[in-house]
Order: structure tokens, then C-alpha cells, then sequence
């Protein structure tokens, strides 16, 4: 018989998972050590069975227990298409308008922007990354300016 006990944060999050019973291993080897699984996130960070296994396994959990503890990856913030267009300054936003008419990547890029579906520019997408850059090789932006709207912060 195998069990399975699910441990969870003061915010009801789901943080650990232990499995009792007899399981078999990444290698086909059966055991019956009990196996924990640890989350963050939802994400399996850390993997472990008992000291009884072999060196192999124990590396392995302190390699994972080593990855656990890098920092998360940051996102970046969503905007809605107005507050995306805020993020540039006035002279920014004329300049956009000015070379769109005759840039075809840059009106595609605005087009999108303007479609009253969308609900959200997401600046974690490579997409939008390379959008901004794109406005730093038609001079519309500085480099520096393109590294502070990429944030998705508002100055």
C-alpha cells in the first residue's frame, strides 16, 4: 500500500509531497525508503529519499537543494496598450507615429497594440523585448531609454 501526505503553507499553498510505500526509482531499482517531493511555486525544487540510498541520490538532493536556493526569476509587469504607450515620453510617441507611416515592421508592431483585443502587453515576451530594441535601430529610442521601458516601470 502506498500513501501520500501533502503538506501546505499558511496560505494554503501546496509545499511538500512524502510518499510512503514501495515505489520504483529513476534507475528500476524498488524501494521502499520514503520519497518527499518539496515545492515552490508549484514547482518540484527539491527530490529526496532516505540516507540509505546511494551517493548518487544523495548528490542529487544537494544539487537540487543548491538550485532551490537561486533566486526566482523576476517577472516583468503586464500593461494594458495605454499604459504601454505611456511608458514612452511625448516626443517618443511622436516620433512612433512619425516613422510608422513609412515603416512597415514598425506599424505591424503598433497595429498589434492598437487591436482592441488585446488586454495586455506582456514584457516578459521576447516579442515585446524585441520590439523596444527595434525602436533603439530606427532611432526612436536611446539604448538606455529602450533598458528603462523594457522594465515595465514607470519612471
Amino acid at each position: 500500500m502506498t500513501t501520500l501526505k501533502l503538506d501546505f503553507n499558511d496560505e494554503g499553498e501546496c509545499t511538500g509531497v512524502s510518499i510512503f510505500g514501495t515505489y520504483t526509482m529513476p534507475d528500476n531499482r524498488v524501494s521502499d525508503h520514503p520519497l518527499r517531493f518539496t515545492l515552490i511555486n508549484g514547482a518540484v525544487v527539491e527530490r529526496y529519499t532516505s540516507f540509505e540510498d546511494d551517493l548518487e541520490m544523495v548528490n542529487h538532493h544537494a544539487e537540487l537543494q543548491e538550485a532551490a536556493q537561486e533566486p526566482p526569476a523576476v517577472l516583468l509587469p503586464l500593461l494594458t496598450p495605454v499604459e504601454f504607450k505611456l511608458m514612452f515620453t511625448p516626443m517618443e510617441r511622436i516620433a512612433i507615429k512619425g516613422k510608422r507611416a513609412t515603416d512597415e515592421i514598425l506599424d505591424d508592431f503598433m497595429d498589434i497594440i492598437d487591436d482592441p483585443r488585446l488586454v495586455t502587453v506582456d514584457f516578459n515576451l521576447q516579442s515585446t523585448k524585441d520590439a523596444i530594441d527595434y525602436l533603439v535601430s530606427i532611432e526612436v529610442l536611446t539604448a538606455e531609454r529602450a533598458v528603462q521601458v523594457k522594465t515595465g516601470v514607470f519612471l
